[in-house]
């Protein structure tokens, strides 16, 4: 047993602070770049869903001034002609709200990840891990949760190297 408190000393007081110098950091712009990555995947995917259906939308309602503009020049009387030249006037402006409103659904998703993205970060950089020991055994601090953990005669897991 003495051996094991000597080996939990050292974890805790010389292993510990080393992985916190310079193995946490490392692990830490890890989990950045993942989290990084995913966002622009996600960011991505999204903007082209929009895209497409800002697209699909415009692009409708620009068919529908082609035809309205067609019977208005198709038009025996002035009177039909004002009407569809009017209707067509309409679907051209929903083609350009489309195109608009697609541009601010782009722009607020953008806003939207990089605020995401701070977050993330901020929460990441927050962490607060720690360790010591009570009694002998190791004590895993993270964030508001502590976790006792298993001493290593009694830990049955396979170890990877």
């Amino acid at each position: 047993m003495p051996f094991l408190n000597t080996l939990i000393d050292f974890l805790v007081k010389k292993f510990w602070p080393w992985f916190m110098k310079y193995v946490w950091p490392l692990i830490r712009e890890h989990i950045l770049d993942i989290l990084k990555n995913i966002f622009a995947e996600l960011k991505e995917k999204l903007k082209k869903m929009f895209s497409e259906q800002g697209k699909q939308g415009a692009a409708s309602a620009d068919g529908n001034a082609a035809n309205a503009q067609a019977k208005a020049n198709a038009a025996t009387s002035a009177a039909e002609k004002d009407k569809w030249e009017a209707i067509a006037a309409v679907w051209r402006d929903a083609a350009n709200m489309f195109r608009e409103e697609n541009e601010q659904l782009k722009r607020k998703l953008e806003d939207a990840v990089a605020r995401a993205e701070r977050t993330a970060e901020e929460r990441i950089e927050s962490i607060d891990l720690s360790m010591h020991s009570t009694s002998g055994a190791p004590i895993l601090m993270l964030g508001h949760q502590t976790t006792a953990l298993p001493l290593p005669e009694n830990d049955t897991t396979e170890q990877k190297l």
